[in-house]
């Protein structure tokens, strides 16, 4: 008998083709994993750590086109029965924006090998010995002050973006120990929160290569004299990106996935900005608008520059 006349039943694929088929067929839409599971207990077995590659724990706006939604309530149903070596080894980004201080708590003293942590409108305070043992390279979070740049959870910190600042207009100056995180390349903060004092701590981070200030309003635009009276607007380092606040937790998701987000925008600004032979005689900094466009190929960014004067902006 050949082998198209078999019954279905006989025909088996070799083991490590079958694994390839199930584990392209997670990774291209990981919302299906909790079907593919199902299939078998090998298949359970090769599909089911990648389901927890990303977790975005949120109240806030859907998951992305394709990815699964976690609650608080399931992850920790999971992190019960599975031994702690399935989420050290398995979560490598993390948005913790929902749940109480203890399911939080719970929550990241589970998943200890995550690289990308973002953890905005909470402390972190209550936080301090399960982070500093995750060592975390990207980290997003409410800066409340309570907490020094110093600390040694900002040890591994490559990408740090402060999501907000508590009382910073009280404040002026509130990261004069910004300098102290050893490894800190990319650094990004909201035009709220900016002040005259902020240049000199920014000067003094030696390996800090991109800078960026978010804003969400044409209204916040208006404060653009504020930066430009600010030290930060003769640095070549300094983006402006203004983007819909509710595409957030989106841009945090398609950089975990993909690597594109906000981060690779600045860069390409910058990377223009030294390439350029015009640059001497323009603003040393720029305003990106944000968007993300889908297609076939996956996620495009697109953007645009201007550049940016005391009377508004101009193309």
């Amino acid at each position: 008998m050949d082998a198209d006349s078999a019954p279905m039943s006989t025909r088996k694929l070799p083991n490590e083709l079958e694994r390839v088929i199930f584990l392209d067929a997670a990774i291209s839409r990981p919302a299906n994993i909790p079907a593919l599971i199902l299939v078998a207990w090998r298949v359970k077995h090769w599909v089911e750590p990648l389901l927890y590659h990303i977790v975005c724990l949120s109240r806030i706006g859907a998951p992305m086109e394709g990815y699964p939604r976690f609650t608080i309530d399931v992850m920790l149903r999971a992190i019960q029965r599975k031994p702690a070596s399935f989420f050290h080894d398995n979560v490598q980004h993390l948005c913790l924006n929902s749940g109480s201080t203890a399911q939080q708590a719970a929550i990241l003293r589970a998943c200890t090998g995550v690289k990308n942590l973002c953890i905005p409108n909470h402390s972190l305070e209550p936080h301090l010995d399960a982070i500093d043992a995750m060592a975390p390279c990207r980290l997003m979070f409410s800066h409340d002050l309570s907490v020094s740049f110093g600390d040694s959870i900002f040890r591994n910190i490559t990408h740090l973006s402060v999501e907000d600042v508590g009382n910073a207009r009280d404040e002026g100056n509130w990261a004069p120990d910004l300098h102290l995180i050893p490894n800190l390349t990319h650094f990004s903060f909201y035009l709220d929160n900016i002040s005259r004092e902020l240049g000199p701590p920014i000067a003094a981070c030696p390996r800090l290569q991109c800078i960026v200030m978010h804003c969400y309003t044409n209204l916040e635009m208006m404060h653009v004299e504020e930066i430009e009276q600010a030290w930060l607007s003769n640095d070549i380092r300094f983006v402006m990106i203004r983007w819909d606040r509710h595409d957030f937790f989106g841009d945090w998701q398609r950089g975990a996935a993909t690597g594109q987000d906000f981060w690779v925008l600045a860069e390409a600004s910058i990377a223009v900005k030294r390439a350029s032979d015009l640059h001497p005689r323009m603003p040393k900094f720029s305003i990106l608008p944000f968007s993300v466009v889908n297609s076939q190929q996956g996620c495009a960014m697109a953007f645009s520059m201007y550049p940016i004067g005391l009377s508004g902006l101009t193309p």
